[in-house]
This record gives structure tokens, C-alpha cells and sequence, in this order.
């Protein structure tokens, strides 16, 4: 299952369609779109959706890279693409510098 979570900032406001549009943009090219499901928090946005035959088929292990040196290395490469407020707060969350 490929699953997107997309929420603002603390003292920014995001508009649900905008969260919609991060979310799809996120799982853009992965997972069987006719199988997702959408759930509006009021605050979050979340996109869940099923993986496609093919990918179900791919040799490589499913795993949580949270709190891995993988993800902190993923964070670092798209950490130019957030705005300045969140690169602080993922730079804390990582420890790490961007």
C-alpha cells in the first residue's frame, strides 16, 4: 500500500484542495489510482492506495525507513524543495543539516 500524508505547517494555512493536489503529486506514478482511498482530517489530507500487479511482483523487501540514515539522506536530497519554516522543523526532526 502506498500512503501520502500532507498537512501545513505550524502557523500556516493550506486549503483542503491544495492538500488534495500535494498528495496525488506525491503518489504521482506509483499504486492503482481505481483502489485509493481519501481521508480529510480537517488538518491533513491522506492518500491511500493499493500497489499495482507489477509492483507487487518487485523483488525488493517492504520496509519503514523512519528514523533511518536512508531516510535522512532522502530528506536531504528534496530538502531545497520546502519552504524555509518546515526545512527548520525537518532539520531538527532529522538532526541533520540541508
Amino acid at each position: 500500500m502506498w500512503h501520502a500524508s500532507v498537512a501545513p505547517t505550524a502557523g500556516h494555512i493550506v486549503l483542503k484542495p491544495t492538500l488534495h493536489a500535494r498528495a496525488l503529486k506525491a503518489l504521482e506514478g506509483v499504486g492503482d489510482r481505481q483502489h485509493e482511498w481519501h481521508e480529510w482530517t480537517g488538518f491533513a489530507y491522506h492518500i491511500r492506495r493499493r500497489l499495482t500487479p507489477e509492483e507487487v511482483q518487485w523483488p525488493e523487501e517492504v520496509r519503514d525507513i523512519r528514523g533511518t540514515p536512508e531516510a535522512s539522506a532522502r530528506y536531504r536530497r528534496m530538502a531545497a524543495l520546502l519552504p524555509p519554516r518546515a526545512q527548520r522543523v525537518a532539520r531538527e526532526e532529522f538532526n541533520t543539516s540541508c
